[in-house]
C-alpha cells in the first residue's frame, strides 16, 4: 500500500478528497449544527456604516425605496461594498450573535433594522429569488465587461494560493468572545485562534480519510 502512496497523482487526490471534506465540514460544523443544515443558507447583503447617524440617514433612505446596493456601493464601509453588499448565501448560525438576531423574522426582499457591531452599525438585507438572480447576472456583465476591457497578452493573473480568502472565512465564521474586538491583543488572540481552529479540522478530516484510503 505504501508503494501506491508513492505516486504523487494519488497524493494529490488524497490531498482534494481532504479539501472537500474540509469543505463540508465547515457547513456542517458547530457553529451550522447549531441551526441545522447548509438548506437554510440564504442569500445576503450587507451595508456597514461607521456612525448610528449615518445607520439612520440609509435605513430611512432604504424606506423610503432607495436601492440596498446602489446605498452600499456608495456609502459602505464594508469589504462586499463594491459588490453592493452582497456577502453570498450564509447560514445565519454562523454570522456574529449581533447580525443574527437582527436577521430573526426577515422575510426574503426585506431589510433588517440596524446592528451595531465592532467594525459599526450593519443593515442587512434577505435576498429574494428574484433579486438574487439581478444579483448574480450583474455580477457575471460586470465580470464580463472587465475581461472585454483587457488587452490580449495583459496582465497573466497567478492561481491565488495564499489562502487569505480561506483563512479570512475561518476568521468570519469564529465564534468570538463578548469585547473581542474593543482590545488589540485579545483581537489577535481571536484571529490566531480561528486559524489554529481552521487547520486543525482540515488536518483532521484529510488525516482520517486518509486512514479509510489505506485500509482499503
Amino acid at each position: 500500500m505504501k508503494s501506491l502512496f508513492a505516486n504523487p497523482l494519488l497524493k494529490l487526490l488524497t490531498a482534494c478528497i481532504g479539501v472537500l471534506f474540509a469543505l463540508q465540514s465547515f457547513s456542517q460544523s458547530p457553529a451550522g449544527s447549531a441551526s441545522g443544515s447548509s438548506s437554510k443558507e440564504v442569500p445576503l447583503q450587507i451595508i456597514v456604516v461607521e456612525s448610528p447617524a449615518d445607520a439612520k440617514d440609509i435605513l430611512d433612505r432604504l424606506k423610503r425605496g432607495d436601492d440596498f446596493a446602489v446605498l452600499a456601493k456608495e456609502k459602505s464601509t464594508d469589504s462586499t461594498g463594491d459588490s453592493g453588499g452582497y456577502m453570498g448565501s450564509m447560514d445565519p448560525a454562523m454570522l456574529r450573535a449581533e447580525l443574527r438576531d437582527a436577521l430573526t423574522g426577515v422575510e426574503p426582499g426585506h431589510f433588517t433594522g440596524i446592528a451595531h457591531i465592532p467594525e459599526g452599525y450593519a443593515i442587512l438585507k434577505v435576498l429574494s429569488p428574484h433579486q438574487l438572480t439581478e444579483t448574480e447576472n450583474l455580477s457575471r456583465n460586470r465580470q464580463a465587461e472587465i475581461t472585454a476591457l483587457k488587452a490580449p497578452g495583459s496582465i497573466r493573473y497567478t492561481p491565488n494560493v495564499s489562502g487569505i480568502g480561506e483563512a479570512e472565512s475561518a476568521f468570519f465564521r469564529y465564534p468570538k468572545p463578548p469585547g473581542w474586538g474593543q482590545d488589540l491583543q485579545q483581537t489577535c488572540q481571536t484571529r490566531n485562534d480561528s486559524l489554529a481552529n481552521a487547520t486543525k479540522k482540515m488536518e483532521d478530516l484529510s488525516g482520517a480519510k486518509e486512514k479509510e484510503i489505506m485500509s482499503i
